[in-house]
C-alpha cells in the first residue's frame, strides 16, 4: 500500500487506520504517507499474525491506540510516531526497527518482543520507557531522552524482567 504522500485521517468512532484482518498473511508493505487521528492504531499489522511485513516512511500521530504495530519478523524504517495515546512503535518477535523517531506518546516509545534489532532511533518524552524489549535483542546506537515524561515512570532503555542475552551498546540515554 503506497500512500503516495497522502494523509489518512480518522473520524470519531473509527478503528485502525490501516489494518490486516485475514490471518497469517506475508509480504505486506505500507509506505510513504501518514495516518493520524484514528480511534485505534495508526497501522496494525500484528493482530492478524502477519509476518515478513515492511512499514517505511510513515508518520503516525494522534491515534487513540498506538502508532505502528508490527507482526513477526517485520521491518519498520524511517517512520515517525508522536502524540499517540498508547505506544509509538510496537513490534512482535524478530522485528527490525531502524532510523525512526518516537516522541511524546502515552506509553513506550518503542516496545518489542524477543530477538529484535532496534538501532539508530530517537525516542523522547514518552510517558513510559523510551525503548522496552524482552530478550535476545540488539539495541544499538539509539538516542533516548526525557522518557518517563509527566506521571510516567519510564527508563530510557529497559530490558524487561526475565529478559536475557541482549546486546545494548553505543546508546545515549539522558533525563
Amino acid at each position: 500500500l503506497d500512500l503516495n504522500g497522502f494523509d489518512l485521517v480518522g473520524v470519531p468512532g473509527s478503528l485502525d487506520g490501516v489494518a490486516v484482518t485475514p490471518l497469517n498473511l506475508v509480504n505486506i508493505n505500507v509506505r510513504n504517507g501518514s495516518v493520524r487521528s484514528w480511534g485505534g492504531n495508526g497501522i496494525n499489522l500484528l493482530d492478524a499474525a502477519t509476518s515478513a511485513t515492511n512499514v517505511s516512511d510513515i508518520v503516525a500521530s494522534q491515534n487513540a491506540g498506538g502508532g505502528i504495530k508490527m507482526g513477526f519478523g517485520g521491518t519498520i524504517t524511517r517512520c515517525t510516531c508522536y502524540n499517540n495515546t498508547g505506544f509509538g512503535i510496537a513490534g512482535a518477535s524478530g522485528t527490525v526497527i531502524t532510523e525512526c523517531a518516537s516522541n511524546t506518546n502515552g506509553s513506550h516509545g518503542i516496545t518489542t518482543g524477543s530477538g529484535c534489532t532496534i538501532s539508530r532511533n530517537t525516542v523522547r518524552s514518552n510517558v513510559g520507557d523510551g525503548i522496552n524489549f524482552f530478550n535476545q535483542c540488539l539495541v544499538l546506537n539509539n538516542t533516548c531522552s526525557l522518557n518517563g515524561n509527566g506521571a510516567g515512570d519510564g527508563a530510557g532503555i529497559h530490558a524487561t524482567v526475565g529478559g536475557s542475552d541482549n546486546r545494548i551498546e553505543g546508546n545515549n540515554s539522558t533525563g
